[in-house]
C-alpha cells in the first residue's frame, strides 16, 4: 500500500511542478516587449535559459500559441507571436537541426542581419507553409530522438 501512495505522492507533485513552470513560461512570454534580437538581455530570460535542456519540452508546448506578442522582429517586420518567442529561446537553450525541422535548406547561410536568434530567419518559411504544427511535431520528435541525443554526446565531447 505505502510503495502505490508514495507514487501517487511523487505524480501529483510532479503535475503541480509542471504546471507552475507552463504558467511561468506563459508569464514571462506574455510580458516580453521591445527588439526580439535584445530578448536574451532580459533577467527573466536569462534564468529560463540557464534552466536548460529541462525547459524545453515546456517551451515546445507553447510553439502553437499564435497570441501577438509585444516583442518586434526586424527581421520579420512585424510582432512576433508567443509561440514564436518559445521556439527562439528553445532555440537559443538548445540549437535545432532547422533543416530536420522545417524541410529549408539554407545553403547560403543566410540569417537576419544583426540579430543572435538564428532561428529567427525561419519564422516566416514556418508560417507562410501553415507548418506551426508539424514544427511543433517534429521538434517534439526531435527531443525524444535518438539522433538528438548522439549529436549532444558529439556536441559535449568537442
Amino acid at each position: 500500500m505505502r510503495p502505490i501512495l508514495l507514487l501517487i505522492f511523487l505524480t501529483t507533485c510532479s503535475l503541480i511542478s509542471l504546471a507552475q513552470a507552463q504558467a511561468d513560461i506563459d508569464a514571462l512570454l506574455a510580458r516580453l516587449s521591445g527588439q526580439s534580437e535584445y530578448l536574451t538581455k532580459d533577467s527573466s530570460i536569462i534564468k529560463l535559459l540557464d534552466k536548460g535542456e529541462n525547459v524545453l519540452p515546456t517551451l515546445s508546448k507553447r510553439f502553437t500559441d499564435s497570441t501577438t506578442s509585444t516583442v518586434f522582429s526586424k527581421c520579420a517586420g512585424r510582432y512576433l507571436t508567443r509561440g514564436e518567442l518559445a521556439v527562439i529561446l528553445a532555440d537559443r537553450i538548445e540549437a535545432m537541426p532547422y533543416f530536420t525541422l522545417t524541410g529549408l535548406q539554407n545553403c547560403m547561410l543566410q540569417s537576419c542581419d544583426n540579430n543572435p536568434n538564428f532561428v529567427e530567419y525561419y519564422l516566416e518559411f514556418i508560417r507562410f507553409r501553415g507548418m506551426t504544427q508539424l514544427f511543433q511535431k517534429r521538434y517534439e520528435e526531435w527531443l525524444r530522438s535518438s539522433e538528438r541525443k548522439k549529436y549532444r554526446s558529439t556536441k559535449s565531447s568537442d
